[in-house]
């Protein structure tokens, strides 16, 4: 009674939080009450966390350098994702417009290549738990940059969130060290 429980405050949690959020398993201590109270719908969130098991055990375990990991986990994730598309009957196109080619190989090479390296360096630096939490801010800074870049209207709950999300970080990355 009165006591705030890792329980009391996922199902705080999830009163807020819609069916799309993805939920970071590897950002929680208490990860068995999340996960008996969060269940997770999304496709997103389990292939996300299995990536990061897949890079920590199986990457590391052989030694396997971040480059070679990397490009590897692209490649796989490239055809798994075609295999779904075939399989939905997605349509592939491509746009021939220079805007369209210059903004490809951007996220190509910076949104994808450039961040995963950086991202695996972290992980097999700092393990699981501290670098998931990239993933808390990944979504904040995608906010402020849309605010830059198209105008995007934030809103208290959002402000909130993002307050939050810096608050909890700079508590874990303190006590982490």
């Amino acid at each position: 009674e009165g006591e705030i429980t890792p329980g009391f405050l996922t199902m705080c949690v999830k009163e807020v939080i819609d069916d799309s959020t993805v939920i970071l398993n590897e950002a929680i201590t208490n990860q068995g009450v999340i996960q008996r109270l969060l269940p997770r719908k999304k496709p997103g969130t389990l292939f996300a966390s299995g990536g990061n098991m897949v890079a920590i055990y199986n990457n590391q375990r052989a030694e396997v350098p971040v480059w070679s990991g990397a490009a590897w986990g692209m490649v796989y994730g490239t055809a798994l994702s075609a295999l779904i598309g075939l399989a939905l009957g997605v349509e592939w196109t491509f746009d021939v417009r220079p805007m369209y080619i210059i903004s490809l190989l951007y996220l190509s090479l910076f949104g994808t290549i450039a961040a995963f390296l950086c991202y695996l360096t972290l992980l097999k630096r700092e393990g699981a738990g501290l670098a998931s939490y990239v993933n808390v801010v990944t979504p904040v800074v995608a906010l402020f940059l849309s605010t830059l870049f198209e105008n995007y209207q934030w809103t208290v709950i959002a402000a909130l969130g993002a307050v939050l999300a810096f608050v909890g970080n700079f508590l874990v990355m303190r006590r982490g060290r």
